[in-house]
């Protein structure tokens, strides 16, 4: 093999490398920004890093159950409906680092944080409850949470439909 080469090759691994991780701090910094950006709930899609991750959801219960280390935003619930209606929503969450909120998205783009839990001002599990009414069009539900927070969470609604994250 010739040093021309080898050289090439050797400068492709370290830019590989280094492109690596400049994007992995760079892809930190922008869930973290997404955390306090009410724009970024409002859209359709999810931006997130998910390290770890186990999901349930129940049917028969309308319950979405996870534990995770997750940092981002996703949608874990949405309903679709063509007339006014009311849902009622109860669960826990457990966040034991970082910051994680629920957040409820009207298909106006109105948003409503329903739960917010700071892990760095101790752990232990919250409980909450909420009844929100819907107006015609899709409402969702969103998970946010800044870089690598590691969450517990146990939700139930009498109505719609849970999404796993991924």
């Amino acid at each position: 093999m010739s040093k021309v080469k080898l050289i090439a090759i050797l400068a492709a691994f370290m830019m590989a490398f280094t492109g690596c991780a400049g994007l992995g701090t760079r892809n930190s910094s922008i869930i973290d920004k997404i955390y306090n950006d009410e724009e970024s709930y409002k859209n359709q899609g999810g931006t997130f890093n998910m390290e770890s991750s186990v999901q349930k959801v129940d049917s028969d219960l309308n319950r979405y159950e996870a534990e995770m280390e997750f940092g981002g935003i996703a949608t874990i619930w949405e309903v679709d409906t063509d007339k006014d209606m009311s849902v009622s929503m109860s669960g826990s969450i457990n966040v034991e680092n970082g910051k994680a909120k629920l957040v409820v998205v009207d298909n106006d783009g109105n948003t409503s944080v329903m739960m917010e839990k700071d892990g760095t001002s101790g752990s232990g599990e919250e409980g909450f409850g909420a009844g929100f009414s819907l107006s015609p069009g899709k409402t969702r539900l969103r998970l946010v949470a800044t870089d690598k927070t590691k969450i517990s969470l146990s939700i139930s609604a009498d109505g719609g439909e849970w999404k796993k994250i991924g």
